[in-house]
């Protein structure tokens, strides 16, 4: 570079300097209104802090020598058991009742092998038909009787104990099933039966 060029870079007037930025901001405002090729500049995002503290923290209300387990509230402190939020019926999703009814499921199957245990432990304890023997002896009764020509044995019912809804319900519904076809065979007899009375009598 010349001499000259250096001292006219020096020398350059402050409206120059100026007038130059402000054709260069008026060229890309241009750029950007006068076809779609062109897009505005984006804007730089901005810095944002994020404090992951209590606002009463944050206010300066509290004193300055508390601990934070002393700023909890009630339900912070009770509730630390709770998983997920507390919800109505109305709020809960399908998902969140399917797993409450599998958490009551779980739960009614707990109690009642808690029942099954504690029956076998009192009939171990206990001396009278918990004991091994006094079972023995009264099964030896029961066939002692069972084995007089008097008595007949009536036969145990081969159903299962219904646990869950589902089976007690559907168990149910066929037996009002059953009874329904036994009363409508039972009509279509007695039809029969006028119709044939009918025809004798003519």
């Amino acid at each position: 570079a010349s001499p000259c060029h250096l001292h006219w870079q020096e020398t350059e007037p402050a409206l120059h300097v100026e007038v130059r930025s402000m054709l260069h901001s008026l060229f890309n405002k241009l750029d950007a209104l006068s076809n779609y090729h062109y897009t505005p500049r984006p804007v730089a995002p901005e810095m944002k802090v994020i404090s992951n503290v209590s606002a009463i923290t944050m206010e300066e209300v509290a004193p300055v020598t508390v601990a934070d387990s002393a700023l909890l509230a009630p339900q912070e402190v009770k509730g630390k058991k709770q998983k997920g939020e507390l919800k109505s019926k109305e709020e809960m999703t399908d998902t969140d009742k399917k797993r409450a009814r599998r958490l009551k499921k779980t739960r009614q199957r707990q109690r009642q092998r808690d029942r099954l245990r504690a029956a076998k432990e009192i009939s171990k304890i206990n001396p009278g038909l918990g004991n091994k023997y006094s079972k023995l002896r009264a099964e030896k009764q029961v066939l002692d009787v069972t084995n007089n020509n008097n008595v007949t044995m009536v036969e145990e019912s081969k159903e299962k104990t219904v646990k869950s809804s589902t089976a007690f319900f559907n168990k149910l519904q066929d037996e009002v099933k059953n009874q329904i076809k036994s009363k409508t065979t039972l009509k279509k007899k007695k039809n029969k039966w006028n119709i044939t009375a009918k025809k004798l009598k003519l």
